[in-house]
């Protein structure tokens, strides 16, 4: 992710925090350039600034509110960056989701849903000829009276 609010978490040569901008939504502009989905604000009573995913597809509008603020106060600065910075990880992942269903695949990097206790009980089953299966049948008794 290339984004301008990972500067906030970046030193400079000197190994000195970077400079950033006095209020952080002025960096969303930059930040939703050449984006499908981009992030948004609602202004909010007190000056709260509520976050949001816009997203436009297939010529429908869709607003996905993430329950995160901006409070833009000098004391919740830390907060505020960790908030946009989720939103945009967040817009990210959405991205992809979308990506992937637009054009009919899935990304390698990502892990199959998968039963564990299902996996569990196949590799028990390799433990019979070893006659080590009892200590593996009680634990798969266990994870079912659990799951």
């Amino acid at each position: 992710m290339n984004d301008l609010a990972n500067i906030y978490d970046i030193k400079d040569s000197n190994n000195k925090p970077k400079k950033y901008r006095k209020n952080l939504l002025d960096d969303l502009p930059a930040l939703n350039k050449k984006r499908k989905i981009k992030i948004r604000t609602q202004l909010l009573e007190n000056n709260i600034h509520s976050l949001y995913l816009d997203i436009y597809h297939n010529k429908k509008r869709e607003r996905k509110f993430l329950k995160l603020y901006i409070l833009g106060k000098n004391s919740t600065r830390g907060k505020d960056i960790n908030n946009l910075n989720l939103t945009l990880k967040l817009r990210d992942k959405y991205e992809l989701d979308l990506f992937q269903n637009e054009h009919g695949f899935k990304m390698k990097n990502q892990l199959a849903d998968v039963d564990f206790v299902q996996f569990f009980w196949q590799m028990s089953e390799k433990q019979k000829k070893r006659n080590s299966f009892k200590p593996y049948k009680n634990t798969y008794n266990y994870l079912v009276k659990f799951t």
